[in-house]
């Protein structure tokens, strides 16, 4: 996995940004793609539109006041880790594309694998000639597994969810949040099985790595567990809102929806459980996203475990 991240100056306008930027920034993101370089689209989502893509944003967080500069992510899974200098090229030819009817400039540009430095793609708005050198995605997974020291006793971990956290059934999706208007805090095991998902299916090597196989569930005891949250600054609800835009003719007639969608920000605890794999899921999870929309920005988190 790849994190390009990019800086904007964004000129002034009447129109206010969203809260959540995870709509407005995938949309830019992948119009960029498809105006510059549409070969790549199969290789954002190989397994078609109603399966994980493989990339997410990694917008600001909620609520973040944007004035004139603007920063956010794209993390890159898979075979698209081997297009980054194409995606980074689109989105450089692509400046001239408005951000909610405002202008924009890529500033700077970097690249980084988890746990290694930060490199510089941009600088001053130009492009460097030079080129990162990376570390093959197996033994960076392995160094990286090695360096957790998994046998060490965890107790509690802290999740802090800085976009907004979907992760509910399908069902519970169709019926109980349009009854009730009440998102529930996932469980401990809700959670492992959400980013152990997504890890089979977006980094299958990593899975390998940390021994994750295929179908795995958390266990009883994980799935009892539930969130806690602190009473003097809770989690809490929010809603937010994207235009849905069909990507092929059939889906003409729901064009331009707007959709709200519900979520959770803020830190949510669990205590440890006797998962094994715990602790390496909820590391990874900080960079594969937990739970629903996250190539819209949601469920992006920070871990901290004491």
């Amino acid at each position: 996995m790849l994190l390009l991240t990019f800086d904007l100056s964004i000129a002034p306008g009447c129109k206010p940004l969203p809260a959540h930027l995870g709509g407005v920034l995938h949309g830019y993101v992948e119009g960029a793609v498809k105006h510059h370089a549409p070969h790549l689209l199969p290789v954002l989502r190989p397994n078609g539109d109603n399966r994980a893509a493989h990339f997410v944003i990694l917008p600001p967080p909620v609520n973040q006041t944007i004035t004139c500069e603007l920063r956010f992510g794209v993390m890159l899974f898979g075979a698209a880790t081997q297009v980054w200098r194409q995606i980074a090229q689109s989105l450089l030819a692509r400046q001239a594309q408005q951000i909610n009817r405002r202008e924009v400039r890529i500033r700077a540009a970097w690249l980084q694998q988890p746990g290694n430095p930060v490199q510089a793609l941009v600088a001053d708005g130009c492009p460097l000639e030079a080129l990162p050198r990376l570390e093959t995605p197996e033994t960076l997974y392995r160094r990286l597994y090695a360096a957790q020291h998994p046998e060490r006793i965890r107790r509690i971990h802290t999740l802090t969810f800085r976009s907004p956290l979907l992760l509910a059934s399908r069902k519970a999706q169709r019926e109980r949040l349009p009854a009730t208007g009440v998102l529930h805090c996932p469980t401990l095991g809700a959670v492992l099985d959400s980013i152990a998902r997504r890890m089979i299916e977006l980094e299958p090597g990593l899975a390998d790595t940390i021994s994750l196989p295929p179908g795995w569930k958390t266990s009883a005891s994980s799935r009892a567990i539930a969130a806690l949250t602190a009473a003097a600054d809770p989690a809490k609800q929010v809603e937010w809102e994207y235009a849905s835009t069909p990507r092929n003719a059939d889906n003409a007639a729901n064009a331009h929806r707007k959709l709200r969608v519900p979520g959770i920000v803020g830190a949510l605890s669990y205590p440890a459980s006797d998962d094994k794999l715990e602790f390496a899921l909820l590391y990874w999870g900080q960079w594969l996203g937990v739970g629903q929309k996250t190539t819209m920005g949601c469920g992006n988190y920070t871990l901290s475990s004491s």
